[in-house]
């Protein structure tokens, strides 16, 4: 029998729903044509081709179910292609079928008509039904009024759709579990079918997971059965870096069938860590690489919608009372699960109310499977899941999101979503790509500058997109508690552990506003001496300070004080280092079970770092830190959205500034050179992400610019993958830390290591490194014209920044500063230099000690002197740079490095890296004029036939030198603001013209005193 409204259902219809069908309606008209999905010949009610579309069909059977007919059934609502366009024949084409979606004896447009349209529009899962079922509905499952709408499409031919499950696929629980998820495929599909696509979500080792499509046979997961996609085998693919995977797999002919296809994934084996692994992705491929099911046909579970399996106040009571209290296993061991009991709680390696699982996206599911791992029943399990469904925290990440992944939109974000970042999608896959990020209006200067100034945009590092997968929640987390690690006596004796406990006992209970105030009226001059200090000092060094009972201990020397239990004591596995520490003991763990203590006391740190600043919403509070005590930190010159301070305690969550020899990771992800280099990355860039000092850093913090630039081509040595636009993006951010106004060679302004380029930028291939003997591939032997300009374009702005000072500020020693080995500077006409230490202190800007007396293939390697000379000549050589920025360079080396002449040092002859001169420089002097201000000089000079740009030059001495302070400009005006104003110095200008064939000389001289 076929069901249709009653005149009195419609009538009533009319009158209490006539606001939400007219809506409805007025919406369905207004449709665009959306991409159709596969023909549902059924519900082409216009007969237009098999193509059935919400806005046509979907109003055409909305209307005719609330009683509509003749032309208010089909006014505005045919198309040109429809075939069956007069009313009578739709309605009889309507009236011969059943459009009872929902079972319940009735057919409704606010009910089945809005499934179907949502159908139509593409649309699954949960969300094809929701807010759509009439009174006594039989059929309420999404995917069973699902196969029912496709039971009667009248074709067959309909999109392919996962049929029994939503992504992720979570393949948790004991050994051997298995999870299938079920595909209805079309006979066109299922035979053009030659690769089964996934991404998968920690399958870390080659033992852990198998596939099986229908009966065919079981399939391990690993390298050789599976081919990864992108750079994923660049990181080792399965069993090396990467938590997310994307991978493909054959599937043999025949194995696939049209109708429903099962295929079933395994956990195979664990490690004693691990409870099972995801697959978050999965599609066919045709021989092509197309994708043949659309993306429409998944369905993904939103962690917003979720509910705990109890909402009773006992059981989350309950649960909260076993995430602080539950004693635990260390892992599952069935049967009867005999493994050892642990010391520490869930509380103790995550957030400590746990609101990161909820944060992150943690599944019901996994946190009872992960409870049950760790000894609990099912009951509490779900308790627990309970309490943790229940924390008034937004649900925003997922755990295969890595946290802080920068990717498009990010900083515009609350601040409360920060932390979840951009999504594993913004993970490039090509390293090049970012550079559209960077410049996405064409490789300009005014991407990089505040106008047509020398003053650095802030670069956000939040909103570019790397090619750089950063680790997952999953390895923020502690694999063993230093609880269980050290022994809980000690471990709670250190003052990381005291000092987390202090901050949590000052910021309980405060509301923003309080936390505010704390934070500009704490005294926090307390100093390092007292790190439990009430004031700013223990937020601010909290996790910079070493895991020992000393103040300012480095973690390398701390790990002297560490308890036995810290290392595997049987021989052969002590701690060894080739270079003693000067106490008699050796100073690096190379031992994988010592390794993994260490690198989870620095990850439990690490996440209680975040639960501080997270929890508590430190991230905006920047702004308002009290500086005094604090040295160069400047709270006006902090970010919006920052980890507070200017520590940089992320940095040195790093395997290798954690003390742990090369290859020891101390992840159970794998000890290897390649990993070593991996995490330690991944933590240079955090810090970078978090907290790269906000223009306010000094010395080595909140980065440490010289072994960020090492470890990253440390990548480009162990593999042919190019890292050069994430090597871009640290020059850059590196350039706009230093433009802070206070100057070149300070430790907390200008310098020149952390705005430098070269180590991270080497433009050939073949450069040798000073001191290492490994070669740069940070760029390619035949640069692509587009890399080449963005180099150029590089080096353009970091020649006019470091130009923009006289010669006198970036060179000025103090008489009688020390060097290194002892060696006392000669004397000479530098004075006063505010820097300290061997890289930023006397070898770093004394090329007359580096170039011509260093025996020491490190001081050489440490000297920017060195490099520059060494790059010079590679770029003379190989024509790198156009002839002004060449001749430029070179110009701006002598003024600066020119040698000690009276001391028996030789003068450097920087002058022969210069390249000829060509063309006609303006005739006539330059106009020079006071500005708008009194350091203001604006310079003006008539055109030359022929120019393609011109230069602008200016010393402070009549005979020079003469340093290029403007490249390429194409107007005949620059303006200026001159350094070191107010001391009555006369500065004289130059201008010289760019042609295809090179840069002419210079012309004559105009001077201005300012």
């Amino acid at each position: 029998m076929t069901h249709q409204p009653t005149t009195s259902r419609v009538s009533a219809l009319r009158v209490h729903a006539a606001p939400l069908f007219r809506a409805l309606t007025a919406s369905l008209a207004a449709l665009c044509l959306a991409s159709p999905v596969a023909a549902l010949c059924n519900f082409d009610i216009d007969d237009s081709g098999g193509t059935p579309n919400a806005s046509v069909d979907g109003l055409l059977l909305v209307r005719h179910m609330a009683g509509l007919r003749g032309d208010r059934l089909t006014d505005g609502a045919i198309q040109a292609s429809s075939k069956r366009r007069v009313a009578t024949d739709i309605q009889t084409f309507i009236g011969t079928q059943i459009f009872d979606i929902d079972g319940n004896g009735t057919q409704d447009p606010l009910t089945d008509g809005l499934i179907i349209t949502r159908y139509l529009q593409g649309i699954t899962g949960p969300a094809l039904v929701k807010g759509a079922l009439g009174k006594n509905a039989t059929r309420t499952d999404p995917t069973d009024v699902l196969n029912y709408l496709k039971s009667i499409d009248g074709c067959g031919n309909t999109p392919s759709l996962v049929l029994s499950q939503a992504f992720p696929i979570e393949v948790f629980g004991e050994v051997g579990t298995e999870k299938s998820v079920t595909l209805s495929l079309t006979a066109a599909q299922a035979s053009s079918a030659q690769r089964l696509w996934l991404q998968t979500h920690n399958i870390r080792y080659a033992t852990k997971a198998s596939i099986k499509i229908n009966g065919g046979a079981w399939l391990a997961l690993n390298n050789t059965t599976a081919q990864m996609v992108g750079t994923n085998l660049t990181y080792g693919g399965i069993g090396g870096s990467l938590a997310t995977l994307k991978m493909s797999i054959p599937v043999a002919a025949g194995l696939l069938t049209e109708g429903q296809n099962t295929i079933t994934f395994k956990f195979n084996e664990t490690n004693n860590v691990s409870m099972g692994y995801r697959v978050i992705g999965l599609n066919l491929l045709n021989s092509a690489g197309a994708r043949l099911i659309p993306a429409s046909g998944f369905t993904h579970s939103d962690p917003a919608s979720w509910t705990g399996p109890s909402t009773t106040t006992a059981d989350i009571n309950a649960g909260k009372a076993l995430w602080a209290t539950a004693q635990l296993k260390a892992h599952f061991d069935p049967p009867g699960n005999t493994a050892p009991n642990i010391i520490a709680k869930c509380a103790d390696c995550h957030t400590a109310t746990g609101f990161d699982l909820k944060y992150f996206g943690y599944s019901n599911n996994a946190i009872i499977e992960r409870s049950k791992f760790h000894g609990l029943s099912q009951t509490q399990g779900e308790q627990i899941a309970s309490y943790i469904r229940s924390l008034p925290v937004k649900a925003v990440g997922r755990p295969w999101n890595p946290p802080y992944q920068p990717g498009p939109g990010t900083s515009s974000k609350p601040n409360d979503e920060w932390a979840a970042g951009a999504g594993i999608d913004n993970v490039l896959d090509d390293d090049w790509d970012t550079i559209q990020h960077i410049f996405p209006n064409g490789i300009k200067r005014d991407a990089l500058m505040v106008g047509d100034t020398t003053k650095f945009k802030r670069f956000d590092t939040h909103d570019v997109p790397i090619a750089f997968q950063l680790p997952d929640w999953n390895h923020w987390l502690p694999e063993v508690h230093p609880y269980d690690a050290f022994g809980k006596t000690w471990a709670e004796n250190t003052p990381n552990f005291k000092q987390y406990e202090n901050l949590k006992t000052l910021l309980t209970g405060k509301t923003e506003a309080q936390i505010q105030e704390w934070f500009r009226t704490s005294n926090n001059g307390e100093g390092r001496g007292k790190p439990f200090a009430r004031g700013l000092w223990a937020m601010l060094q909290w996790g910079q300070e070493s895991p020992d009972d000393g103040g300012g201990m480095g973690v390398e020397q701390a790990l002297f004080r560490l308890p036995p239990e810290a290392f595997d004591q049987r021989p052969g596995n002590q701690r060894t280092r080739t270079v003693p520490n000067g106490s008699g003991e050796t100073g690096r763990v190379r031992q994988t079970e010592g390794a993994r203590k260490i690198y989870s006391l620095v990850q439990w740190r690490m996440t209680k770092q975040f639960d501080i600043h997270e929890g508590f919403g430190l991230t905006s509070m920047g702004p308002y830190v009290n500086t005094g005590g604090m040295g160069p930190f400047r709270a006006d010159l902090a970010g919006p959205r920052m980890w507070v301070g200017a520590n940089r305690s992320v940095f040195d969550a790093s395997p290798f500034l954690s003390a742990l020899d090369y290859e020891f990771t101390g992840s159970s992800s794998g000890d290897n050179a390649f990993n070593f280099d991996y995490l330690s990355n991944a933590w240079y860039q955090l810090q970078l992400i978090l907290n790269p000092g906000h223009r306010s850093a000094y010395d080595h913090s909140a980065v440490d610019w010289g072994y960020a630039h090492g470890f990253l081509s440390g990548f480009n040595r162990l593999t042919d993958m190019k890292q050069s636009a994430r090597n871009l993006i640290w020059s850059l951010k590196g350039m706009d830390e230093g433009d802070n106004d206070r100057g070149p060679n300070r430790s907390d302004g200008w310098s020149f290591r952390r705005g430098g380029m070269d180590s991270a930028l080497g433009f050939v291939d073949d450069i040798p490194q000073p001191a290492t003997g490994y070669t740069s591939r940070a760029w390619v032997v035949s640069p692509t014209a587009e890399a080449k300009q963005v180099h150029t374009l590089l080096r353009q702005v970091w020649l006019e920044k470091v130009a923009s000072w006289l010669p006198i500020q970036m060179s000025q020693y103090t008489q009688g500063e020390a060097l290194e080995g002892g060696n006392p500077y000669p004397g000479g006409p530098f004075l006063g230099n505010p820097k300290s230490g061997d890289e930023d202190g006397g070898i770093f800007n004394r090329p007359d000690f580096v170039l011509t007396a260093s025996p020491s293939p490190e001081t050489r390697s440490r000297s920017f002197a060195y490099g520059t000379d060494t790059m010079m000549l590679e770029y003379k050589q190989r024509g790198t740079y156009p002839a002004a920025m060449q001749n430029g360079y070179a110009t701006w080396a002598q003024a600066v490095w020119p040698g000690i002449v009276g001391n028996a040092a030789p003068q450097n002859d920087w002058l022969k890296y210069r390249v000829g001169t060509v063309g006609t420089a303006p005739s006539s002097a330059p106009l020079v004029s006071a500005g708008t201000t009194a350091n203001s000089v604006n310079v003006s000079w008539s055109s030359v036939a022929g120019a393609q740009s011109y230069n602008v030059k200016r010393a402070d001495s009549p005979s020079g030198p003469f340093l290029t302070i403007a490249y390429f400009r194409t107007g005949n005006s620059y303006s200026e603001t001159v350094p070191m104003a107010g001391t009555g110095r006369t500065y004289y200008y130059r201008i010289t013209t760019n042609t295809a064939a090179g840069e002419s000389l210079d012309s004559a001289s105009a001077s201005i005193q300012r």
